[in-house]
């Protein structure tokens, strides 16, 4: 069964890929806070796709909606697919694992450009602190 997510439209999608990283940043942490879901990408093997910097940091790419996800399957990731992440099971299962590893996230990467490449503990500085507001 597959579960329903909330779809944007393209002048949202439009109007965040013409913001600043900044401002694609924040939006990112507030609408994950506000649907407590998370998006990733998945090879046809089902493996995570992680991304690589210039100095060899494992970055695992996280996206607020199916649609900026869907974006970013294109060249080298041609042959990936969105996959759903409930933000418990990412906070409690994933994030402790790629913080051991030193893992880094990058926070709605464009196929044109990186996203916001973070360490770990100011992502959930940062998505405490919107979940906080929501509470």
């Amino acid at each position: 069964m597959t579960a329903e997510y909330y779809k944007i439209s393209q002048r949202e999608i439009d109007s965040v890929l013409s913001e600043s990283p900044e401002k694609r940043f924040e939006y990112t942490i507030k609408r994950i806070a506000d649907w407590e879901t998370l998006w990733t990408i998945v090879d046809e093997a089902g493996a995570l796709g992680m991304l690589t910097d210039e100095v060899q940091n494992v970055i695992f790419p996280i996206w607020p909606f199916k649609e900026f996800t869907q974006l970013y399957c294109t060249g080298d990731f041609a042959n990936y697919t969105p996959m759903v992440i409930e933000l418990s099971d990412f906070l409690e299962e994933y994030l402790p694992d790629y913080e051991n590893k030193n893992y880094k996230l990058s926070l709605l990467p464009l196929p044109t450009k990186k996203g916001e490449v973070m360490d770990i503990s100011l992502f959930r500085e940062a998505l405490n602190s919107e979940l906080n507001k929501i509470e």
